[in-house]
């Protein structure tokens, strides 16, 4: 993925979860809003979760993620 990219990851969890997105051992910071954020080098947003059903515990989430323009690491 090239840096600067978004990205939507998809997935079903336990509700409720504390999601966090980590590349490369670094944590990016979670936005409340869908704003572009360009004080930010990299972030990500979940949105609302949905349920399976009624008997079961798991959501499905879905995550919108930016990707750091730059290495942290270095």
């Amino acid at each position: 993925m090239l840096p600067g990219r978004r990205i939507e990851l998809r997935f079903r969890a336990i509700y409720p979860t504390n999601i966090q997105v980590g590349i490369n051992s670094n944590r990016l910071t979670e936005v409340k809003d869908t704003g572009a954020h360009p004080e930010l080098d990299g972030f990500f947003h979940t949105q609302a979760a949905v349920p399976v059903s009624g008997s079961d515990p798991r959501f499905f989430w879905r995550v919108l993620v930016v990707l750091p323009r730059r290495n942290k690491a270095l």
